[in-house]
């Protein structure tokens, strides 16, 4: 049987809040270690080009950089396309908004009688072109 001292007790709650905390980052802590088991041999041969005294010392920080340019570069870019589009969209929104929304041409014109239509055009909400 096990014997139930506090040292013991103090040692199950951290080690339960450790799991806890790191159970939101377990997606990323995943992620990173497929991109690092990935790596691994382009990093190798990388510093392998190096000199020898900037291997331990430049490597890891200068593979760390150019693989974080590599992974960020493309996300920056959907970033910045998805702002241009929402830019272009709220622009659009905002000339509607000022300008109304004018009924397209192909729609036609619906069948109203002559005294019907002229009663629209005489309090301007006529908004069909006939």
């Amino acid at each position: 049987m096990i014997k139930l001292t506090p040292g013991r007790i103090l040692a199950t709650i951290l080690i339960a809040v450790s799991v806890w905390v790191v159970h939101a980052f377990l997606e990323a802590i995943l992620a990173a270690c497929v991109i690092a088991t990935a790596s691994w041999p382009l990093y190798r041969r990388f510093a392998a080009r190096l000199p020898r005294g900037l291997r331990k010392a430049i490597a890891p920080v200068l593979f760390t950089c150019g693989l974080t340019v590599f992974v960020l570069a493309p996300l920056v870019f959907a970033c910045w396309a998805l702002l241009t589009e929402a830019n272009a969209l709220l622009l659009g929104l905002a000339a509607v908004d000022r300008a109304g929304l004018a009924v397209p041409p192909w729609i036609g014109c619906p069948r109203l009688r002559s005294s019907d239509r002229g009663w629209l055009r005489a309090r301007n909400q006529a908004p069909w072109p006939c």
